[in-house]
């Protein structure tokens, strides 16, 4: 996601065919500190899923790992 030619976030992933399913594994998602609780990181996730669905994904995956700092 940019706005004004910056980064201000991302979300990196991969898929995978496993069978039937078409899996989307979320390895990262990440907003700068300045822009965190606005929506951007719904909005990241909005416009994922939106194009997940066009590829046929069925299936997304999220691990969490503590010990990071997060905020759920």
């Amino acid at each position: 996601m940019q706005k004004q030619g910056k980064i201000i976030g991302f979300v990196i992933g991969c898929c995978e065919q496993r069978d039937e399913d078409k899996i989307f594994f979320i390895k990262e998602i990440c907003v700068i500190s300045n822009k965190q609780r606005q929506g951007m990181g719904t909005k990241l996730i909005q416009n994922l899923l939106s194009r997940l669905d066009e590829i046929g994904v069925n299936l997304i995956y999220l691990l969490l790992m503590l010990g990071y700092d997060t905020i759920i």
